[in-house]
């Protein structure tokens, strides 16, 4: 043991020689992460050090002008939050604790005048200047070391928003999607435990020692996105005590997770911070660019947070994904394995050199087949990556054509991969719309040429139309070729599924479609009247599939929700909710005693909605007809009833939805029929 020491000694001696030649030689700060990565901070350098690292090191003194009017309203608060943070210290020098009061109170005041803030109480800001007045840094060097690092390793709006912590869900999701499922289902959000950690960088929760090894690690990575992976690292080592916790309440919960910190010490940090930096090294790139600048940038933009809470999962740009194809043999770039989810004849017309193909089309025509294609996608991702092919990684990546309509389907199947807590679950942002934006000299020459197809494709607002007979052709013509991975696998996979690699079916049963035939009901009647119900048969219950309510609800496609309970034959309800998209109505019901967890009992077009009742005593009572007009009558085939609050409003969205959509295939028609007529006359 004494020789163990005795070497630990030799190599800090070490250590403190170089970090001394590097100071007095004035080391710049890349010099000085260079000598000290990966090792422990001597406290005697500390300070010189933190300077280098925030780069303060002979900064002007900001406060020389000032007259240290320290009469701000909140001043006593502010002077009360500073002596709680001083007493963490337990200081015998009276004096020396009274100048860092003194010191801390100016600072703060002096911020909150140069940049126009009002001091709120337990805000954080004495947290996060602690550690730099236990250094005994002058007061221009304190502001200085303060407002760097406030700037540059505190995550913006921390304090109050909920947006840095829906990145961090995101995050948690993709390493451990059912850890985030339990806190999902419990109605525990990040921010209910995570903001202390985040405000102070762990400072108001950690040993001081602790938080001073932190920082550290922190100054020498110079990486403020490792505060996202180092909560992730206390989440998933915490997960088997958080889960234990099934059925106490959120607070007993977010309390246990926010003092998890507590129990680590200053010879823990080193390791912890290691596991924090795996973990980053394993996550998509995608999420470092997408959001460094709205939670660290200098510049206020909220931008690349337009659709956070929309994302049903940790979105990646398509050249992260072209950029690991040409790095596979780089073991800390991340490994995909990239679902195409598009119809088979979209995706034999052009698809990335390495994705597979699952239509997910299928999970609602074809269930079973579907099934078996999951499994075939699984099977085979596991055989590539045992017999260590480049071509496939741990990491499932999901890409649609990047068209919000087409792309609902990819959205359920995503959905359904995580309702199966699948880890490292993705999805390409903008699908292969967003081909175009890539620079066409950072690609080889075959892909480019793939990419211009596909870009001309995409880029126009709709597809062009090609016979059944010109399909079939290059379905076949592309096969013949074998240019994909997936064509070499295609004999092996489709005795499983034949549906998984090609197109067996036209392009009207590649669409959801109701439980309903002929043609749509088209206003002979007024859709939506109030009178008495008529009592018929409901329709058979379709497919049953789990889904998330509080994830389906803020899907992008999604125009209108609300809750209502379905009456049943005998009378009785049942607690569900009603989901409106542009061409769809979704009937949900609640699991009981499963929280946010709900069943699809049907999926209808709107078109084959043909008539909406209300009751005259009851208005709040809705009833639903599905049919189809067959001449000038029309055929019911199906009746739903159910008790919806405030159902004149829902009634006037979905009538509206009706009409509009109506209106639109109407005046599509007529474009056609004018087109045609024009030819004709040529």
């Amino acid at each position: 043991m004494e020789e163990e020491n005795f070497e630990e000694n030799c190599e800090d001696q070490l250590e403190v020689g170089q970090i001394e030649k590097a100071l007095s030689d004035g080391a710049s700060a890349e010099e000085i992460r260079r000598i000290c990565i990966g090792k422990s901070i001597p406290d005697e350098y500390r300070a010189e050090i933190w300077k280098i690292c925030l780069n303060v090191k002979n900064k002007p003194d900001s406060l020389s002008d000032w007259k240290e009017e320290l009469n701000m309203e909140q001043q006593n608060i502010l002077r009360e939050d500073c002596m709680r943070e001083l007493a963490k210290l337990q200081l015998d020098d009276h004096e020396k604790e009274a100048q860092m009061l003194c010191d801390m109170e100016a600072v703060l005041t002096f911020y909150c005048y140069a940049r126009q803030l009002i001091y709120e109480k337990e805000n954080g800001w004495p947290e996060l200047l602690l550690p730099f007045a236990a250094l005994g840094l002058p007061r221009s060097d304190l502001y200085n070391c303060f407002y760097a690092f406030t700037s540059k390793y505190i995550p913006k709006q921390c304090h109050r928003s909920p947006k840095p912590f829906q990145v961090f869900r995101l995050l948690l999701q993709y390493h451990d999607p059912e850890l985030c499922l339990f806190l999902d289902t419990e109605k525990i959000s990040p921010e209910m435990y995570m903001r202390p950690w985040f405000r102070s960088l762990f400072e108001n929760i950690c040993d001081f020692k602790a938080t001073q090894t932190i920082w550290d690690i922190y100054f020498i990575q110079n990486d403020p996105f490792l505060v996202f992976f180092a909560a992730l690292v206390l989440l998933l080592n915490s997960k088997d005590s958080i889960t234990s916790m099934k059925g106490d309440s959120k607070e007993r919960i977010c309390a246990h997770i926010r003092n998890i910190p507590i129990q680590m010490g200053a010879n823990d940090v080193p390791d912890f911070m290691s596991l924090a930096e795996y973990y980053e090294q394993r996550t998509p790139i995608s999420l470092k660019w997408k959001y460094y600048s709205p939670l660290f940038g200098s510049k206020e933009t909220d931008d690349q947070f337009d659709d956070l809470f929309n994302l049903l999962c940790l979105p990646i740009s398509v050249e992260e994904i072209i950029n690991a194809q040409k790095a596979t043999s780089d073991e800390n770039v991340v490994a995909y394995f990239v679902v195409d989810c598009r119809p088979a004849e979209q995706y034999n017309i052009g698809h990335l050199p390495t994705a597979f193909h699952l239509d997910a089309n299928l999970m609602l025509q074809e269930p079973t087949e579907f099934s078996a294609a999951v499994q075939a996608l699984l099977s085979t991702k596991k055989h590539f990556i045992e017999n260590g092919s480049k071509s496939a990684g741990e990491h499932m990546c999901f890409i649609g054509s990047g068209r919000e309509l087409e792309d609902q389907y990819l959205h359920m199947v995503i959905a359904y991969f995580l309702q199966r807590c699948t880890k490292n679950v993705s999805v390409i942002h903008g699908g292969y719309a967003a081909l175009g934006n890539l620079q066409s000299d950072s690609i080889d020459p075959q892909l480019a040429e793939l990419i211009s197809t596909l870009v001309i494709k995409y880029s126009s607002k709709e597809e062009q139309s090609s016979t059944a007979d010109e399909r079939e052709s290059s379905e076949s013509d592309n096969a013949s070729k074998g240019g994909g991975l997936v064509s070499r696998l295609s004999s092996s996979i489709k005795q499983k599924s034949t549906k998984f690699f090609s197109a067996q079916t036209s392009d009207s049963n590649r669409h959801l479609k109701p439980d309903t035939s002929g043609k749509p009901y088209r206003a002979q009647k007024p859709v939506f009247s109030i009178e008495d119900d008529e009592h018929d048969e409901e329709s058979s219950s379709s497919q049953k599939e789990m889904v998330n309510i509080f994830t389906w609800k803020k899907r992008s496609d999604v125009v209108y929700y609300c809750n209502c309970k379905q009456i049943t034959d005998d009378g009785s309800t049942i607690k569900g909710h009603l989901i409106l998209t542009a061409s769809l109505l979704f009937v949900l019901h609640d699991i009981p005693n499963r929280q946010n967890l709900v069943t699809i009992e049907g999926r209808h077009e709107l078109k084959s909605i043909v008539k909406i009742t209300a009751k005259k005593n009851n208005p709040n009572v809705i009833t639903f007809k599905f049919g189809f007009a067959d001449g000038n009558d029309i055929q019911v085939v199906s009746i739903q009833r159910f008790w919806i609050d405030r159902a004149d409003k829902a009634t006037k969205v979905i009538t509206d939805s009706i009409v509009k959509l109506l209106a639109e295939e109407e005046s599509s028609q007529t474009e056609t029929h004018d087109t045609q007529t024009e030819v004709f006359k040529i």
